[in-house]
């Protein structure tokens, strides 16, 4: 490929609309869309979330899959897992927006199978059911709290790796960091049939991936805690390519006093531990930027058995869950903030999300 293309490759990816609308996606080639919206209720000790990903093979022209997933963590911390794959003809993927960089989000998918997710600038809207498993969702997103307030439908965690679509075969987008939002929710218990029912007031964090391929390992946490108004959202990848590639690396935090972002591609420097086979499993992350003076010390940890199912990701071959990721919804979050080496602030976050995927799943270093 000459220079030339290769930089008009770039100039097309950098006019495309927001990052969490739909994608155009290629003829014959690996891609896929995914949709990520977690509610928490502090008040009364519940979080779900709705997961919904489409994807297409190398040897197709549009999407052949739809696979959803219903994940609720319930006041006694047990963890309901529903996942289902979409009759495809009744599945239909809608862009209302624009092509002009940074365009406000609108967007619809809806299927005569669940319901719809239906998002349109700063609301969104997802109504779930499916009676066969005993599944019934209905969530209400508004004042959204954008990644960066000044760029909402353009600047994400990946900072300016965001344009490099042609050579990065993931990216990374959130759309909103817990805005405000009314809910219904209701899941058959997998092993009583008794249903769980909670509706109320809560908080929706909602992001996207997209691209080719899924990381071959990657650890990922989120949370937000309403008392204090303090926000997280950190995930670290190893892409499936060479070993001498690093890690991939965010973390984001936001508070009343402070917004602090780093990021790989910000040449920010980073240490990981974590263990998901102990019986409380735990991440623990520190992020620096020397330039800016600061440092970010961060522990996530949740029991062992808080944890969802195995759930799917998109391949080369379609959905699978082989090397899939697990979920918990009742981590404890710990922050300290470090800046020209003075601890400034402390923050604790309950109910926070933690994943461990791929490679990760039962493992520890």
């Amino acid at each position: 490929m000459s220079i030339l293309a290769f930089l008009s490759l770039l100039i097309l990816h950098t006019t495309q609309a927001s990052p969490f609308d739909p994608h155009p996606h290629p003829a014959r080639s690996l891609f896929f869309d995914g949709w990520y919206a977690r509610t928490v209720d502090h008040k009364n000790n519940v979080s779900f979330a709705v997961i919904l990903g489409v994807s297409q093979t190398e040897q197709d022209d549009d999407y052949t899959q739809t696979w959803l997933a219903l994940l609720l963590s319930t006041p006694s911390h047990t963890m309901e897992t529903k996942q289902v794959f979409l009759n495809q003809s009744t599945v239909n993927v809608i862009s209302r927006s624009n092509s002009d960089a940074g365009a406000l989000t609108s967007f619809r998918v809806e299927s005569s199978d669940f319901g719809y997710i239906d998002v349109q600038d700063t609301n969104a809207t997802i109504k779930a059911a499916f009676p066969s498993i005993g599944v019934n969702i209905e969530v209400s997103v508004n004042n959204r709290s954008a990644w960066d307030p000044k760029a909402p439908n353009t600047d994400g965690p990946e900072s300016w790796m965001r344009h490099l679509s042609p050579i990065v075969p993931l990216h990374y987008f959130v759309y909103e960091l817990g805005s405000n939002s009314d809910y219904r929710v209701s899941i058959k218990n997998s092993s009583t049939s008794d249903a769980y029912t909670y509706k109320g007031q809560g908080h929706t964090h909602m992001e996207t991936n997209y691209g080719k391929m899924f990381p071959r390992a990657w650890l990922w946490a989120e949370g937000m805690n309403t008392d204090d108004d303090t926000r997280f959202v950190m995930a670290w990848s190893k892409l499936p390519l060479a070993d001498f590639i690093p890690p991939i690396t965010t973390l984001g935090f936001r508070s009343k006093e402070r917004n602090w972002d780093m990021a790989t591609a910000n040449l920010d420097f980073f240490k990981c531990k974590y263990d998901s086979e102990t019986t409380k499993a735990w991440w623990f992350l520190e992020g620096s930027a020397p330039l800016l003076g600061r440092k970010m010390v961060v522990n996530v940890s949740a029991p062992l058995d808080s944890f969802s199912d195995r759930l799917y990701i998109p391949t080369k071959h379609g959905f699978q869950n082989q090397s899939g990721s697990i979920e918990s919804f009742v981590g404890v979050a710990s922050f300290q903030l470090y800046e020209l080496g003075r601890l400034v602030a402390n923050h604790t976050i309950d109910l926070a999300a933690l994943e461990f995927g791929g490679s990760y799943v039962s493992n520890h270093n």
